[in-house]
């Protein structure tokens, strides 16, 4: 019964990570690339990965498909801003090279 009890009432694993470098692809697409640390280890492209943020006090999350291997340091998605999203927005105009998202 312990393969069943650690299958389903695991504890989720959250990290707050670094944004290390973000490009503007197209006016309404930016990738964030985030430093490697100890839990972004052995992600692939097209896997999901649950980003949160603080916005107006409130811990927001959406799930984002990676874009590059985490074998180069660094893992990466790609956000398109979507007219009225929330977190979409909020992304695209505060965070900046420095700040941290919650990764989990």
């Amino acid at each position: 019964m312990n393969w069943f009890k650690n299958l389903f009432y695991k504890k989720s694993k959250e990290a707050w990570v670094k944004v290390k470098k973000i490009t503007q692809e197209t006016s309404d697409m930016k990738v964030f690339y985030l430093e490697k640390n100890s839990y972004v280890k052995n992600f692939k492209p097209g896997q999901f990965v649950s980003v949160g943020m603080k916005i107006n006090g409130n811990l927001e999350r959406r799930s984002y498909s990676l874009v590059s291997p985490s074998e180069e340091n660094q893992i990466s998605f790609m956000v398109k801003k979507i007219e009225n999203g929330l977190v979409s927005n909020w992304l695209h105009n505060n965070i900046k090279e420095g700040d941290s998202l919650l990764l989990g």
